[in-house]
């Protein structure tokens, strides 16, 4: 068995950092090769490229494959192994913090354990190639965003994939805006750019949405990004100016114009408030 794994910390316990990541890394496993966590103070996240292997997440196990993901949540009973026969070959993240939980609740997955089929090999390589600049760049305190980013971008695509998609069809038109709308990954398209997905004129569909969820589908959409503002201001120390870009506003002033008309109090102010450690 051989593994290429990138260490911040080999000590398996909660920390206060709203985003860390412990290890991360590649592993070509054998027989041989088993994972006991009790309680986990971890979140594990995996992407099979070859092979398989067995996952038992608390009292739920299944079989992982080629293409396949497993997420194993804080908190949860870890216990996985590779076949023998065809053992797997992976690319893994352990990471902690806040933000980890925080983001699979907004997501709506924090009890999504296995996907099936969706290749992001790629995210997974990016994570992995930011984790390993960051090592090499720092000496004590580790700088986690580009990592955090890919996680979300990870998460994101778990949230929007086909396999999880197929287990909710939403029956009517306001409900299919709305989910388009939770589960939102480009926030660069525009407001019509979305609705027009639909095929409906945009007055019928804003009808159709308010008289549903009681707000027009524009608003909802307004405060879906604020979630995500407010979680990245919480929980990781990306600059306002970015977080304004990866939101779709226009620039920096008129996010931090909207964020203080909703919430009181500028972006930098709210981040100083909830005084998160990173």
């Amino acid at each position: 068995m051989y593994e290429d794994i990138t260490i911040f910390s080999n000590k398996i316990e909660k920390t206060p950092h709203a985003f860390n990541v412990l290890m991360c890394g590649s592993s070509y496993c054998d027989g041989t090769y088993k994972i006991n966590r009790p309680k986990s103070p971890i979140c594990c996240i995996e992407y099979i490229c070859k092979g398989r292997g067995y996952v038992t997440v608390d009292d739920v196990t299944f079989t992982a494959s080629e293409g396949d993901i497993y997420l194993l949540p804080i908190g949860k009973d870890h216990f996985y192994y590779s076949d023998d026969k065809d053992p797997w070959e992976k690319l893994w993240f352990n990471i902690s913090g806040k933000f980890v939980e925080s983001t699979l609740e907004a997501y709506g997955i924090e009890n999504i354990y296995h996907i099936k089929n969706l290749d992001l090999k790629a995210l997974f390589k990016d994570f992995l190639s930011h984790a390993e600049k960051i090592k090499q760049t720092s000496s004590t305190k580790f700088n986690f965003n580009a990592c955090a980013m890919d996680y979300l971008k990870i998460i994101q695509s778990i949230a929007t994939s086909p396999e999880l998609q197929e287990k909710h069809i939403p029956t009517d038109k306001a409900e299919l805006l709305k989910n388009k709308i939770d589960t939102l990954t480009d926030f660069s398209l525009t407001f019509d750019e979305i609705l027009n997905e639909f095929f409906y004129t945009k007055s019928h569909l804003i009808r159709l949405f308010k008289a549903k969820y009681g707000i027009t589908p524009y608003d909802y959409l307004l405060e879906h990004k604020l979630s995500i503002a407010k979680l990245l201001l919480k929980n990781t120390a990306i600059g306002i100016a970015e977080i304004a870009s990866r939101l779709g506003f226009a620039n920096s002033h008129y996010f931090s114009n909207f964020f203080s008309k909703k919430v009181g109090m500028s972006p930098r102010e709210y981040r100083n408030t909830n005084n998160i450690r990173l």
